[in-house]
């Protein structure tokens, strides 16, 4: 009885074994495919790392575009604006600067011109006397020719052409002529007042035989051509 409860015994041990060794069997089994669930969970969690590092990547990416885009367009309106102003500030300089020239040249003309007027051109010299022919010698010389008549008063509102050297170079399209008339700055209203004056104060009076011999009368009547010519 001993024996035979000491073999039951020893059979329950190697049962008890065999399950043991397949337990640990199982056990492994189960380790390695642990291992490789591990290393799976391990590669996958990398994986989900990158994806969320590249999708924040992108994100920050498109905000600093988004950033970038707006900061360009507020320099650029700033830059636009900045632009602007200075050639608002330009022009006004240049407006203030024209006028200044401007006043400047009208202030120079009143106090260097006023008073100025053009003096007719003198007359044609004299032609030579007409020496007959029989009493000419070599040696015979022409008489000197007459002294320049005085100036007259027939074109007093007129003024000589001044040298508006400033104001010129300045571009400002200053006419050299000016009168002072009351008609306009050098107009051509002015020009033809004057030039009616002019001809009414100088047409010779009605030529009867007590004025003269004809080279005289001639002569008045190229004179006053000559003026009139003078004054266009």
């Amino acid at each position: 009885e001993e024996k035979q409860r000491l073999e039951e015994m020893l059979l329950k041990a190697e049962e008890a074994k065999h399950q043991l060794e397949q337990e640990l069997l199982a056990n492994a089994e189960w380790e390695k495919e642990w291992r490789q669930h591990e290393k799976l969970i391990k590669r996958k969690m990398n994986q989900n790392l990158q994806m969320a590092l590249k999708e924040e990547e992108m994100n920050m990416n498109k905000k600093y575009e988004v950033a970038k885009q707006e900061l360009t367009a507020k320099m650029s309106r700033k830059l636009k604006e900045d632009e602007n102003a200075i050639v608002s500030t330009a022009q006004q300089l240049v407006s203030e600067r024209d006028i200044y020239f401007q006043v400047d040249a009208v202030k120079h003309l009143r106090e260097n011109f006023a008073d100025v007027h053009i003096v007719n051109s003198p007359p044609p010299p004299a032609p030579p006397p007409v020496i007959p022919h029989h009493i000419q010698t070599p040696n015979s010389q022409p008489p000197p020719p007459l002294p320049p008549s005085a100036p007259s008063s027939a074109t007093e509102g007129y003024l000589k052409p001044p040298n508006i050297h400033s104001a010129r170079a300045e571009g400002l399209g200053w006419s050299p002529f000016e009168c002072t008339c009351g008609k306009g700055f050098g107009t051509r209203a002015a020009l033809d007042y004057h030039l009616q004056q002019s001809m009414e104060s100088q047409r010779p009076p009605a030529v009867s035989s007590e004025d003269g011999p004809p080279s005289m009368r001639s002569s008045q009547s190229m004179k006053f051509g000559e003026e009139v010519f003078t004054l266009l």
